[in-house]
């Protein structure tokens, strides 16, 4: 990566952020970046979730995007790299595409290809469907959260009880 990078120009000090693609600093964070001295040499990026569009708000989960003061030794990390993070930097949308086509096409190729259990999983009416149930495409059970998350989620469990229920017996 380093030396696609120096063939794009980058040099020692620059600033470069690292992101899967549907990992969108907003042009705020940028700026504020590109102006203010004094950003550490690692900084996670804390983006907006959304699931499916962007009318679908998920939670601030999304915190693997880094901008990185660039060095020799600079690699790309898609884990927890520091503890500085800047809060409300931009957007992570996930599986936002906009034919279904693009949706078998992530599910198949990219690192979701084995959640793929079963065939049916691709079928573009049952796609559409749990695209607008807001529903999980690969029938995975519900995140596991810590007591302080939960508490954090609560307004949204209480909204969908009947789909949580289970979780408080």
């Amino acid at each position: 990566m380093n030396g696609l990078l120096r063939r794009a120009g980058i040099s020692n000090g620059d600033l470069l952020i690292m992101s899967d693609t549907d990992e969108i600093p907003s042009l705020h964070t940028v700026k504020l970046l590109q102006w203010c001295d004094g950003v550490p040499p690692v900084l996670h990026l804390e983006l907006r979730n959304y699931m499916y569009s962007f009318e679908f708000p998920v939670d601030y989960s999304s915190w693997r995007a880094t901008v990185n003061i660039y060095n020799p030794w600079t690699f790309y990390r898609h884990s927890r790299a520091t503890d500085l993070i800047l809060s409300d930097a931009g957007w992570h949308c996930s599986f936002c595409f906009r034919h279904l086509r693009d949706f078998v096409f992530k599910m198949t190729a990219y690192s979701h290809a084995d959640r793929v259990r079963h065939k049916e999983f691709l079928n573009y009416a049952r796609i559409q469907k749990l695209i607008c149930q807001g529903d999980d495409l690969f029938d995975m059970l519900p995140e596991e959260y810590s007591f302080r998350e939960l508490i954090r989620r609560w307004d949204r469990f209480l909204n969908q009880l009947q789909q949580f229920i289970f979780r408080l017996t």
